[in-house]
């Protein structure tokens, strides 16, 4: 068809226009060529992205039905309470000899998990091991149910709803978002547990990863009066806040990677690699965060220490920073991973499947340890 156009303006006189129009011809044919190579790459990508997804939901799910199998073996209790927002459960892992007057540490999972991924894999299936060791009791709750798959759980924590386009809101149509009251949950959680089970209610921890520590940020907003202290871990603090301020100081130990990319350390958008239009809301720089809550807490004395390396494979290190107050303690501990990405320190770096998409794993400190540390668990 194009050899015939050309040859009949050629024929008319118009040789120059044929041959101009011949090469444009030949250019929107290379552009077409090029185009469906393009999308023909894209779709494979598309489809080996949706494999690897797929090995690695796999793999997840047999790791988890494993160390499942074994905390069920040891005592796990599962237990649910009767909310405004219908049943909710959580399970109870209790250290021999029972949990009468013993501490707690409430861990919240990260969004589109659930309470048995938080035992078994976000910090490396070790928390109910160190329950036992230091003679504690350790909750995972779940959150509720994402609109498109049940078993991802979300927690309704301080991003508020989107208003307006390009507000730095939640957007209340993105499957992940919550309107729960998880606060009441959590604190009828905490009923349940100084009733039937006698802990002790003056060392009642939380700690939470990435939506689980947006969460925990709430609960000592919302909840300080439950609450003795809490541990957030690759998160942050929402552009558009709808939390009541702090009315009580807590400890706080804040992780964050510096090279994360769901929650960027110079702030952005919340997953935003993944999630283009900005839908799970934004969140501030990490240093604003840092510089609130030492600032609320009177801790403004600090003094910084660099973790020893003991893992060379991990490609990451710790840096510890303390801001003490006029008494002399340490009401905020912050541990910069430096090269972590959206992941909580493990005893072992992250498989490569699962560094492609969180970002490398640290492994000279595992996070479960330090925390237990800090709020004086540790036998």
């Amino acid at each position: 068809m194009h050899e015939k156009l050309r040859a009949a303006l050629a024929c008319l006189g118009g040789a120059a226009l044929a041959l101009a129009l011949g090469a444009q011809f030949t250019r929107a044919e290379a552009q077409n060529t090029e185009s469906r190579n393009t999308e023909s790459r894209t779709t494979g990508d598309r489809q080996a992205g949706q494999r690897f997804r797929d090995q690695l939901a796999e793999r997840m799910r047999e790791r988890h039905a494993q160390q499942v199998a074994q905390a069920d073996r040891q005592g796990l209790q599962r237990r649910s309470v009767v909310t405004p927002d219908g049943q909710r459960d959580y399970l109870v892992f209790a250290p021999p000899g029972g949990s009468a007057g013993r501490p707690v540490v409430i861990v919240l999972h990260g969004g589109t998990m659930n309470a048995e991924a938080a035992m078994t894999s976000e910090y490396g299936g070790i928390w109910n091991d160190r329950a036992g060791r230091n003679r504690f009791t350790v909750v995972y709750p779940n959150g509720s149910p994402s609109r498109t798959n049940p078993d991802r759980r979300n927690w309704n924590d301080c991003r508020a709803p989107s208003v307006r386009p390009g507000d730095g809101g939640f957007d209340i149509n993105d499957p992940t978002y919550s309107a729960a009251d998880d606060v009441a949950f959590i604190r009828m959680i905490i009923s349940d547990l100084t009733t039937r089970d006698q802990v002790d209610a003056a060392r009642i921890y939380a700690v939470g990863s990435s939506n689980g520590g947006f969460m925990s940020f709430r609960l000592l907003r919302e909840a300080g009066d439950l609450i003795a202290g809490i541990a957030p871990l690759i998160t942050g603090s929402p552009a558009l806040d709808e939390c009541r301020l702090p009315t009580i100081r807590r400890p706080i130990i804040f992780t964050y990677g510096d090279s994360d990319t769901f929650i960027p350390m110079r702030g952005g958008c919340v997953a935003g690699q993944f999630n283009a239009a900005c839908g799970q809301g934004r969140v501030e720089p990490v240093t604003q965060t840092i510089s609130y809550w030492k600032r609320y807490l009177g801790a403004d004395r600090e003094t910084t220490t660099k973790i020893p390396d003991r893992n060379r494979r991990d490609s990451s290190t710790q840096t510890q920073t303390d801001f003490v107050n006029q008494e002399g303690q340490v009401m905020l501990r912050v541990v910069r991973v430096n090269g972590g990405g959206h992941t909580a320190p493990a005893p072992d770096p992250a498989p490569p499947f699962a560094a492609r998409v969180f970002g490398a794993r640290n492994a000279d400190r595992p996070a479960a340890d330090y925390i237990i540390d800090f709020f004086g668990l540790a036998r």
